[in-house]
């Protein structure tokens, strides 16, 4: 599905991401775990093709078996929304503010369907009852629902193209407690129903043990550590890992939370 091998990403100034390996295959779901500033959100970048123009890329991104860093932009814009699909962080930045809900999450199907309006009118519907939003809100615009009704709009436009993997780049971190393990659930759920590899971004044990079947550790823009999540938890082989979980385990304790290592299976 997704296989990465050597990849650099650099400044003008200095090397950020060094010599990463990543493999995902159809259908698994793998979190990418490390501190902000870690190098995981230019990795994300990289595979999209969305990287700052300042910024070079070298080594291999396979999707497909296609590498799309010798795809040309137009080659990269025809696999987003059916070949891959992302979330990320803040929604509103992923919503066009100035068209309605229901514009908004069609736009894959406008772009890569040829589907009357009626058509596209009911997929939007059955979207947005997938990720528990009633139809009423498809008239509203991005800035009249909540954060977290954003996220779920947000997720209705990454899955209705039916990608085939979806890229999830710390998701969970703007939203509070209750709402984050909503959105949580909602994308194993939609995602293992639809088939759909998920790479997860964050910077939390406690939210990737929710999701990943297996990990990767990324420190200083290394990977440092990787393998099944079970195993990860249970016995981590770097102090980076090691300070990861204690922390999470800390926020867990604090706010009645766990850090599950079965969560994945």
């Amino acid at each position: 599905m997704i296989d990465i091998k050597n990849l650099v990403i650099s400044t003008p100034s200095q090397e950020i991401v060094h010599g990463v390996d990543l493999h995902i295959d159809k259908a698994e779901r793998v979190g990418l775990i490390g501190a902000s500033g870690s190098g995981k959100s230019l990795i994300v970048q990289a595979i999209l093709g969305i990287l700052p123009p300042s910024m070079s890329v070298q080594g291999e991104i396979f999707v497909n078996s296609r590498n799309v860093l010798q795809m040309s932009d137009t080659e990269r814009a025809s696999m987003r929304g059916t070949v891959m699909s992302a979330v990320f962080q803040n929604p509103m930045t992923a919503l066009n503010p100035m068209v309605t809900v229901e514009k908004n999450i069609e736009l894959p199907l406008k772009m890569h369907y040829s589907l009357s309006r009626d058509e596209r009118h009911s997929r939007v519907e059955e979207a947005l009852t997938h990720v528990g939003l009633e139809r009423e809100i498809m008239s509203r615009y991005p800035s009249q629902i909540s954060g977290g009704q954003a996220q779920r709009v947000a997720i209705a436009e990454a899955l209705i193209g039916h990608p085939q993997v979806l890229i999830a780049d710390e998701p969970t971190t703007a939203l509070d407690s209750i709402v984050q393990q909503g959105i949580i659930n909602l994308l194993v759920q939609r995602t293992e129903h639809q088939g759909a590899a998920v790479l997860f971004t964050s910077h939390d044990f406690s939210v990737i043990s929710r999701v990943a079947q297996r990990c990767y550790v990324i420190n200083n823009g290394e990977i440092v550590e990787e393998g099944d999540l079970e195993s990860i938890i249970n016995s981590p082989h770097h102090d980076y890992t090691v300070q990861l979980i204690e922390a999470a385990r800390d926020i867990a304790i604090s706010g009645n939370d766990t850090v599950d290592s079965s969560r994945g299976e």
